[in-house]
């Protein structure tokens, strides 16, 4: 009984989120047609729009927001989608969605959702939770998208989505740079020291605290410091001989830490090394 139970019970899950994900759909106004692909948008057809009207044309360009047409007379109009009759406003949708280049997707706009049995929404991802991926629709309502009942090609929207939001920009950078102070060492014998501020210096970039031991006497020098492209930080002594690039970290998965781009031996405030050097935060 208990084993019968526990069946129900997942029968039961499973049900309610396939009712979930359809109400979600069926109150944006999609529909499930019958035979999608059996309909050529660039083929002269009627087509019709939320006011009931209709006319004979042929789609010449899908963008994400209106389409282009010509008419039989070969007159071109442009109709923005949200204007056509759900149910073509859900053929130009199951059109972008199969044309969608996964690579080139903007997570801050809208794209197009769909479901196993044909199902289509038009939302932007506002959050992932668990199972399901919460998206806004055109409407401003935030709705739950089950991962069981979405194509293979919306998972794969979710991993790059993923892996997109892993990734750091240089907000992140300044805001983690400036958390710590960064050393070669976390212990007490550390040698070099790396304070980053927000004060802007004089070379138009950004005020950098230098600390160094110099035969065991503490020296501090102002320097400046600029994030550059590809995650890759610049920081000067305002002398030439001390600028230095280092590499940082590309993802918040990443183990946080500073590495020179010079190898071989250096001089860096009289501190040399035999590889790059490598900074990490104090703790």
């Amino acid at each position: 009984m208990k084993l019968l139970r526990f069946f129900f019970l997942l029968l039961l899950g499973d049900l309610i989120f396939l009712q979930t994900f359809a109400q979600n759909l069926d109150s944006f106004g999609a529909k499930k047609i019958s035979n999608p692909n059996q309909i050529n948008l660039f083929e002269f057809r009627n087509w019709e729009s939320s006011a009931g009207d209709s006319i004979n044309a042929k789609v010449l360009e899908v963008r994400s927001e209106n389409i282009k047409v010509v008419l039989k007379d070969g007159r071109k109009l442009e109709i923005p989608i949200q204007n056509l009759s759900s149910q073509d406003q859900d053929l130009i949708m199951i059109h972008q969605h199969a044309n969608e280049d996964t690579n080139k997707i903007n997570f801050y706009k809208p794209r197009v959702w769909k479901s196993k049995d044909g199902k289509v929404l038009r939302g932007k991802i506002e959050r992932v939770e668990n199972n399901a991926v919460f998206v806004r629709r055109t409407d401003g309502r935030v709705v739950p998208l089950p991962h069981r009942i979405l194509t293979p090609k919306d998972l794969r929207v979710l991993e790059i989505y993923s892996t997109q939001k892993s990734l750091m920009n240089n907000q992140d950078l300044e805001y983690i740079l400036g958390m710590h102070k960064w050393r070669d060492r976390t212990d007490r014998h550390w040698q070099i020291q790396l304070e980053f501020s927000q004060t802007g210096s004089s070379d138009g970039r950004k005020i950098l605290y230098i600390s160094h031991r110099n035969n065991g006497n503490l020296m501090k020098v102002n320097g400046s410091w600029a994030l550059e492209n590809n995650n890759v930080l610049f920081t000067s002594a305002g002398n030439g001989g001390n600028d230095v690039r280092w590499k940082c970290p590309k993802s918040k998965n990443d183990r946080k830490a500073l590495v020179s781009e010079i190898r071989g031996f250096f001089n860096y405030f009289g501190f040399c090394m035999a590889s790059n050097l490598v900074l990490v935060p104090d703790r």
